[in-house]
């Protein structure tokens, strides 16, 4: 019993990450968002340019054209 939430969280994981990548490269539109210590986050999540500009939470934020659409 002790190994089933192991197994649980090993398979959300696992499962999870795949699709969320493919799924990624068929929107249009990123956003970037820095955080501290120099790095970002990048999320291509957007249909619109407007969708993304909306989705800004600092000014630091960027949207533009998905660099990843259609290089499967």
């Amino acid at each position: 019993m002790k190994a089933a939430p192991f197994l649980c969280l090993l398979f959300a994981c696992g499962a999870g990450f795949p699709a969320t990548a493919a799924a990624a490269e068929d929107y249009p539109f990123c956003l970037e968002s820095a955080y501290g210590g120099g790095g970002s986050t990048i999320t291509c999540r957007f249909q619109t340019m407007e969708q993304c500009l909306a989705a800004k939470e600092s000014n630091s934020d960027r949207c533009y054209a998905n660099p990843w659409r259609g290089k499967r």
